[in-house]
């Protein structure tokens, strides 16, 4: 899109070439309505994007293995009374350092939910 100025400039420079300054002219009307439709599009997009997640829909790849999974309270109970250590965690679930760490997170909070929970009964 051309500034007032650019637009003269433009103008001074076509001078006496009409047909060229008007369809400069129409592009630019046809470039700014396209920039409002891509704009509305956007706006309508994130509202969607916003709506789906407000429903509980997550977005991303879907993660391979969850504290959900008895396998890995099991482990996490096991490691939680120190009969293995954190890498023997690890190789048993066959996850990385990382994942194990993000997991444990997820147990202790989660753990500290269900105390939370006992309290208030």
């Amino acid at each position: 899109m051309l500034s007032k100025e650019e637009m003269d400039k433009l103008e001074s420079i076509l001078f006496g070439h009409d047909e060229l300054l008007e369809k400069i002219r129409q592009d630019e009307k046809e470039l700014e309505t396209i920039l409002k439709q891509q704009q509305k599009h956007k706006e309508n997009q994130m509202k969607g994007i916003q709506r789906v997640k407000q429903a509980g829909y997550r977005f991303g790849r879907r993660r391979k293995i969850t504290i959900k999974d008895k396998k890995v309270q099991a482990i996490m109970k096991i490691y939680d009374s120190q009969d293995i250590t954190a890498k023997e965690a690890m190789q048993k679930l066959n996850i990385a350092r990382a994942t194990f760490y993000r997991l444990r997170k997820e147990w202790i909070n989660m753990q500290f939910k269900e105390k939370e929970y006992e309290s208030f009964k």
